[in-house]
């Protein structure tokens, strides 16, 4: 079978080749053909880049203030506990609301929390407690954002090219899992930490701007008719969650 699509292959013309090889690569990147997608997935490379880059940030700034592992720790656990407090209201939020206004709303949010952390070190008033506060700030907003990002790539690229565009959203998450930290750490060494808060906020601010490049479209994911009440449903996904596990 492979010696049969090999000599089907040898057989075109080599413009014929060429043009093959193209559509494959096109196929590949297929959904960046959706402008709303196009931005969306630009606003992915920011957003994880500034969340890679606060993970550097963070552990630095938790470690020269109190040079603990414990409350390095505890920090990161404070972020991962609202997350697992939060995850399942955020699930629930993202299926009843515009999940393009949810992830603005979301945005502003990890924004001013950066801002107000950026402040605090410019200002040399920043202190331990700040930074639990703003971790568990931080995982909260996080729990209503990712169900929204995850979902509102369906809303804009539709069932026949959802598989295409998490793929390229996996890649984006990838990607900045190399670069963002690498450059977190460069630019501790040039700029110091709060400098590094200030490129966070930079990038954060892109991500609301390509957010709003798409235009709002309501909750049209929403059927009608009688559904499950808020707790109801919380429970109903839960339940999914324990029998798929």
């Amino acid at each position: 079978m492979t010696d049969t699509a090999e000599s089907a292959d040898t057989a075109l013309p080599q413009g014929a080749l060429g043009l093959k090889g193209r559509s494959r690569w096109l196929q590949t990147f297929s959904s960046l053909g959706n402008r709303d997608y196009r931005w969306l997935w630009i606003g992915y490379l920011f957003s994880f880049a500034a969340i890679m880059m606060q993970m550097v940030a963070r552990g630095w700034l938790v470690y020269d203030l109190s040079a603990s592992t414990f409350y390095l720790s505890l920090v990161w656990s404070m972020f991962g506990i609202a997350i697992l407090i939060f995850s399942p209201i955020g699930g629930v939020v993202a299926d009843r609301v515009d999940r393009r206004n949810l992830l603005l709303i979301t945005q502003v949010g990890v924004a001013l929390v950066s801002v107000i952390v950026a402040t605090l070190i410019s200002l040399d008033m920043i202190e331990l407690w700040h930074l639990l506060v703003a971790s568990l700030a931080s995982g909260a907003i996080f729990s209503f954002n990712m169900p929204a990002r995850q979902a509102f790539i369906t809303d804009l690229v539709g069932e026949s090219e959802l598989m295409n565009g998490i793929a390229l959203s996996t890649v984006a998450m990838n990607l900045m899992r190399i670069v963002g930290p690498a450059i977190a750490g460069i630019l501790v060494e040039i700029i110091g930490v709060g400098g590094v808060y200030w490129v966070i906020v930079a990038c954060y601010a892109f991500v609301i701007g390509s957010i709003l490049m798409i235009p709002p479209r309501g909750a049209s994911h929403v059927t009608g008719g009688s559904r499950p009440g808020f707790f109801l449903e919380m429970m109903e996904g839960a339940r999914h969650v324990w029998e798929k596990k």
